[in-house]
This record gives structure tokens, sequence and C-alpha cells, in this order.
């Protein structure tokens, strides 16, 4: 039997993923709208303590139980499939070890964005937002 284990992060990885998506999406419905995990019980037709289970943590749901949870709030899932060949890989890696491409990120340390630039923060240091700027 060939157990690879880059097969189960990845499984992982996009559990993980779907879950993050889904409680956001919850998220954001009781901010907005109040719901409660008993309104998507109600509406979902199912105990209370079974919505409490699906949001415990990432386990094997089901694509009807993402819908489910998912239709619940008024809400449904777009889909956006990467090769792993053309995603970009992140700035943690050495740029000489990496294969050069046509776009490369470059880091950039800035006090305060500015309106004319384009960047995305990918962590905060010291007072200092660390960017990822990317370069053409």
């Amino acid at each position: 039997m060939n157990d690879n284990p880059t097969k189960f992060y990845f499984r992982q990885r996009q559990q993980n993923r779907l879950y993050d998506a889904v409680i956001s999406a919850i998220e954001e419905s009781a901010r907005k709208d109040g719901i409660r995990k008993k309104d998507i019980a109600t509406i979902l037709g199912v105990p209370p303590s079974q919505v409490t289970r699906w949001l415990s943590g990432p386990a094997n749901w089901t694509s009807d139980t993402t819908s489910d949870l998912l239709f619940s709030v008024g809400a449904e899932l777009d889909f956006l499939v990467v090769r792993f060949s053309d995603r970009m890989r992140g700035n943690r890696f050495h740029p000489l070890g990496e294969a050069q491409t046509s776009h490369q990120h470059a880091p950039l340390t800035v006090d305060a964005p500015t309106p004319s630039t384009s960047a995305r923060s990918t962590g905060q240091e010291g007072g200092a937002v660390t960017v990822s700027v990317l370069v053409e």
C-alpha cells in the first residue's frame, strides 16, 4: 500500500480551507443578520446538536453538508482550481532555490499603505506592515 504523506497533507489542507470558508460565511451572517445555530438547525430540519457537531471542526463533511450549511445563511461556494505549477510560490523561500518566473514577489516594509500603493498585507511586525508587491 502506497501511503503518500503529501496526499494526506493536501487532503487536510483542502478540508481546512473549506471549513474556514463556510465558518467565515456563517460568522458574517451572524454579525449582519443575527443568525444563530438554532436558526440554522431550524432551516435545515436537524437538531441543534447536529449543527454544533458540524461547526466544531473540519470533520469529513460531505458536499451536501457544505451546501446545506451555506444554504442556511444564503450563500454558496465559487470554485477556482489552480494547478500546483501555476501557483506562485510564497516569498518564504530563498529566491535562488526557486525557478525564476515572470512574476516575483518582492518584500517591502512600509509604515502605512498609501492610496496609490497596490499591495497585499502579509503580516505585521514591530509597528510596520510587511507587504508583498507584485513585480512584473
